[in-house]
């Protein structure tokens, strides 16, 4: 009786260890290397590469409004046509921006250092860094966050970033798919995906 119990108790101990080492092993995440495809912020996205191509049309606004001569003022309807054509032009930038291959940008980097819980990326112009411990299996809390702190060129762009890193700590719950992966708070969506 007693050599039944010694065996059922070892492998009861064998079956949880199992299950203890599967669980940790299930906290490392399949990559260190993503990039955020998008953030949700207070229920509104933030798509990275629709904020670059606005980023760019801007840009070249701006390189075509300093070509023009503005001392003279304008009337209301050719303001409202300026307006209009500006809208044309932004729908054929768009057409434009997406049938060109995109450069490699590295705003939207996100590496998790599993070694050291660290998290480490770039936002626009600025790099950012945040510790991170789990908190079982489908949470992690992240703390320590911070960021450089560099004038981007557009102005846009940096206030994103700014709003980004307000909401970059606390409890997020993980969710898991196919080189995909979702960090939530409650504040903030962060949807992420393998490069």
């Amino acid at each position: 009786m007693n050599l039944r119990l010694a065996g059922a108790s070892v492998l009861t101990a064998c079956v949880f260890s199992g299950c203890f080492f599967l669980k940790m092993f299930d906290k490392k995440l399949s990559s260190n290397d993503w990039h955020i495809q998008k953030v949700e912020i207070n229920h509104q996205v933030y798509d990275i590469e629709t904020m670059l191509a606005d980023s760019a049309f801007r840009e070249h606004e701006e390189e075509q409004d300093s070509s023009l001569n503005t001392a003279l003022p304008e009337d209301k309807a050719a303001i409202e046509a300026k307006e209009q054509e500006r809208k044309e032009k932004r729908k054929h930038w768009y057409e434009l921006f997406k049938k060109k291959p995109k450069p490699k940008s590295s705003m939207g980097e996100f590496v998790f250092d599993q070694k050291e819980n660290r998290i480490y990326g770039k936002g626009y112009c600025n790099r950012y860094f945040a510790s991170y411990v789990w908190q079982g299996d489908r949470h992690i809390g992240i703390e320590d966050s911070g960021i450089s702190r560099k004038v981007c060129k557009d102005e846009h762009l940096m206030a994103f970033e700014l709003e980004f890193m307000e909401n970059f700590k606390g409890n997020f719950t993980v969710t898991r798919g196919k080189d995909t992966l979702i960090l939530d708070n409650q504040k903030m969506k962060i949807y992420l995906k393998t490069p």
